[in-house]
């Protein structure tokens, strides 16, 4: 998130510890853990953009593209409730 998005999202925003890897394609794979809650989540681009993107060009946009213009996103694929 950009500072800007940051400081309007404060109050909204948990502190959290995250560890992410980049995968072959680039996006970013995360374990984010706050509280008692562990979540897996992957960058993905965000459908509508992409689907625009590839009816306008025939091709997808990268990762990289989808950042550049704020349309990414992180889609959680695994949620567990860290016990003790």
């Amino acid at each position: 998130m950009t500072p800007e998005t940051v400081e309007k999202h404060r109050a909204e925003l948990k502190p959290a510890k995250t560890r992410c890897v980049e995968t072959k394609t680039g996006a970013k794979f995360c374990l984010i853990n706050y509280d008692s809650v562990q979540l897996e989540a992957m960058e993905m681009c965000r459908p509508v953009f992409e689907f625009k993107r590839i009816i306008e060009t025939k091709e997808p946009p990268t990762i990289e593209e989808c950042r550049k213009v704020g349309k990414n996103d992180f889609l959680v694929i695994k949620m567990e409730e860290k016990k003790g």
